[in-house]
């Protein structure tokens, strides 16, 4: 007590967009395998600070995955890294980028449709054979395209809002026609599936799983996009429901009123 405080070194000075490839590199290596992005464990752990992991010579060098975990998040992180991937394309217009964006949009497509009916979000794209978990009855197998995958009854709202962030920021930063039309399309058999189901996802029992009937925030956000993708088809909606606007603020404001709420 008293004494000099410890002296800290000053990190190294990296480049972004060097920091940048090399998160890229290892996201497309170690934690998309099979589209969908998911958390690694390897055969040998790493000791080093994130830091380090950035540096060509930090000593940071994966090894060979042994299973991957973290499967219930797998929408909402595919969603975060899609959109930091249409950010990349934007400031670098990268090919790279656009392909990996194609990919990531892709994945979403497969997982609106893996469960047999078309905007039932399922949470991961998880074959069965390569990353088996145990079954039950919120967790079963499906035959998608000839392949057994793992299958979740219960989605979130979030794995939904990951979509959205992903797909739309695709569709709004990559002016590639193919993307913009593949990411429509992702954003329009969700929302097709929320309108048709008065704003509720199912389970297979018939009872509704979740329900987006009490965030008129989140109504708002998808009636918006689909209507930025398909004006004909979603506009009408939107201005049917434009109220909505006047009471959206109301649950994001009272968020505020509690700073530990999630």
């Amino acid at each position: 007590s008293g004494g000099p405080a410890p002296q800290v070194q000053a990190p190294t000075a990296v480049g972004l967009d060097v920091a940048a490839a090399r998160i890229q590199a290892d996201v497309e290596a170690y934690h998309l395998p099979f589209g969908s992005l998911t958390s690694t464990r390897f055969a040998q752990p790493y000791a080093g600070t994130w830091e380090d992991s950035l540096q060509p010579n930090g000593g940071y060098a994966p090894n060979t995955p042994t299973s991957y975990t973290k499967w219930h998040d797998s929408s909402i992180w595919t969603g975060h890294y899609l959109a930091a991937t249409a950010a990349r394309h934007a400031v670098t217009q990268d090919p790279d980028a656009l392909q990996d964006a194609h990919a990531a949009v892709d994945a979403f497509d497969t997982m609106l449709h893996i469960r047999g009916t078309p905007g039932l979000l399922n949470r991961a794209i998880q074959p069965y054979a390569q990353a088996p978990v145990g079954l039950n009855a919120d967790t079963f197998l499906t035959r998608y395209q000839g392949v057994d995958y793992v299958c979740y009854d219960f989605v979130s709202r979030d794995a939904y809002m990951g979509v959205l962030l992903g797909v739309g920021m695709a569709h709004d930063l990559i002016p590639d026609p193919a993307l913009r039309q593949s990411a429509g399309r992702v954003i329009a058999t969700a929302l097709d599936y929320m309108l048709a189901n008065d704003w509720n996802a199912y389970k297979r029992d018939g009872s509704v799983g979740v329900t987006w009937s009490t965030n008129p925030e989140q109504q708002l956000a998808w009636l918006l996009a689909g209507a930025r993708v398909d004006p004909a088809r979603f506009g009408p909606e939107l201005d049917r429901l434009h109220n909505l606007s006047q009471v959206a603020w109301i649950s994001p404001w009272s968020i505020t009123l509690d700073p530990a709420r999630k």
